[in-house]
């Protein structure tokens, strides 16, 4: 009997292992194309004379559109760099608004990607 289950539990670890090994394990940092997303993913006005950064898009398929929540807080414009697609853009904040914005890039596939941009208040 202990024969048995001592090969049964032989049998089932060697199973585990074996699935292990031909399922392996995802890397979050190494998917092949199956993921689009923006840096910088969030950013923070903290000083005045700020009003503008950059973002960049990565994983999309040419050509993207640039948009954001709230254009009453401030504005993204795609800069062409790469054979007119604009995988990167300028946000730039309107003065005297303060608040949370989002920052969206749409691909060709129609996959979609966001960021946040914040100011505080009495920028």
């Amino acid at each position: 009997m202990r024969l048995k289950f001592a090969c049964f539990c032989l049998c089932l670890a060697a199973a585990a292992a074996l699935m292990v090994a031909v399922t392996g394990c995802e890397n979050d940092n190494d998917l092949s194309g199956n993921e689009m997303y923006i840096t910088p993913s969030s950013y923070r006005f903290g000083r005045t004379n700020d009003l503008v950064v950059s973002f960049g898009v990565h994983g999309a398929v040419p050509p993207v559109q640039w948009s954001v929540s709230d254009t009453a807080m401030g504005i993204i414009t795609g800069v062409s760099s790469n054979n007119n697609a604009a995988t990167a853009a300028n946000y730039e904040r309107k003065r005297g608004k303060w608040g949370v914005n989002t920052v969206i890039v749409r691909d060709a596939r129609g996959w979609q990607a966001s960021a946040s941009v914040s100011v505080k208040e009495g920028l």
